[in-house]
């Protein structure tokens, strides 16, 4: 077992942008860092990109990303933890490298950089070193996007808002990597508000943050990775439930689901053609309408139902959405087993990690037990 301390209230890095307000002159060897967190959600899964509303915060495990500027070298290296050297130049094609490749997440940021500002980047030393596992469903994509992003705009001294941040590495991942993500890792990842957890609404074109909730020292989260490695990018089951909100936004005539309520659901279902459909529309609108539930309740400290809602939650992934697996559904049973009083699935799904939620009193016993039977799992605590 490997256990991470994680915590709303925890030390963690912070990032601060330097406002130069325009594009500054560098020279050769100027070294900026920049640091980002993984990211866990309390509710709300699949909601960002339906223009809904989410409840993430940010996690313990944590990216960094150095860059040097070396326009005399004409080539880009990219350096692991190992420190061993992935060398390109500019003529190298973002489409020649590898799907899993490690390097094609921060070089589609450095294109993405280059051609949003028009600018080149001649050379660039890019080390990076990460605690978050990818593939495991707390946000390792967006970390690294945002973390190149962030690191490009300090070597440039530009400034920009977390907001136009999160924008920018949403583009890159969309457009670059072939990934139809929303938008919430990138925001809680680019505002980097280690204290709360923050209510967010995407039913505009920018995200906005409604209101810092902090949580109750009453209750704990666990992130427990399955070891299914799942993705989002190219024909994946994200990408098909991606597609099929776009079919409903066609049949009902616009793609507003948070403004329909509960109520309204029956209507709307008499103009889709399939019971698909109606399943994947009745959890964005009852997931929707769980965060706005989830976010009174942890304002009242009322913890059972921050459970209820976190066990509804996982309950409607499953059987309307159906992104949960067999291994997944065995995990959150064993959750449950060990008394946790509650645990979803998080992320994109098919995989990924699963979140648990549960009284402070209940850590210590609920991970006793939990370890004791599952021994080759993580904790992120």
């Amino acid at each position: 077992m490997r256990l991470f301390t994680t915590s709303l209230r925890n030390h963690v890095y912070f990032n601060s942008y330097k406002h130069a307000g325009s594009m500054g002159s560098k020279h050769d060897d100027s070294t900026c860092s920049y640091v980002t967190h993984a990211r866990a959600n309390i509710i709300g899964e699949h909601t960002d990109y339906t223009g809904g509303l989410v409840l993430p915060f940010l996690l313990a495990p944590h990216l960094k990303a150095r860059a040097i500027l070396r326009e005399r070298m004409s080539e880009y290296r990219f350096f692991d933890e190992d420190n061993q050297p992935y060398v390109f130049t500019r003529a190298t094609q973002l489409d020649s490298l590898a799907i899993d490749s490690r390097v094609r997440y921060p070089f589609a940021a450095i294109r993405c950089f280059e051609h949003h500002y028009n600018i080149q980047i001649n050379g660039i030393d890019l080390h990076i070193t990460s605690t978050i596992h990818a593939g495991a469903g707390i946000s390792s994509s967006a970390a690294v996007l945002v973390a190149v992003l962030g690191v490009l705009h300090r070597l440039y001294e530009m400034d920009i808002t977390p907001d136009d941040l999160a924008i920018l590495a949403q583009k890159c991942e969309n457009e670059y990597l072939s990934s139809p993500c929303g938008l919430m890792d990138q925001t809680v990842i680019a505002y980097n508000d280690v204290h709360a957890a923050l209510y967010i609404d995407f039913s505009t074109s920018r995200p906005v943050v409604r209101e810092r909730v902090p949580v109750s020292d009453a209750l704990k989260f666990v992130v427990i990775p399955s070891g299914i490695t799942h993705t989002i990018a190219g024909e994946s089951g994200y990408t098909q439930r991606v597609q099929e909100c776009s079919r409903i936004a066609r049949c009902i005539g616009h793609n507003r689901f948070y403004e329909i309520t509960i109520s309204e659901l029956e209507k709307n279902y008499s103009l889709l053609d399939d019971d698909v459909l109606c399943r994947r529309l009745r959890h964005i609108v009852t997931e929707n309408q769980r965060v706005r539930d989830c976010v009174i309740a942890l304002k009242e400290h009322n913890t059972q139902k921050v459970f209820d809602l976190i066990n509804q939650s996982h309950t409607s992934l499953s059987e309307d959405y159906q992104v949960s697996t067999q291994e997944i559904e065995m995990l959150v049973q064993a959750v449950r087993d060990a008394g946790a009083q509650s645990c979803r699935i998080m992320g994109g799904g098919f995989g990924g990690s699963v979140l648990c939620v549960l009284a402070t009193a209940s850590l210590d016993g609920f991970i006793e037990m939990f370890t004791q039977k599952n021994p080759s799992y993580e904790l992120i605590v």
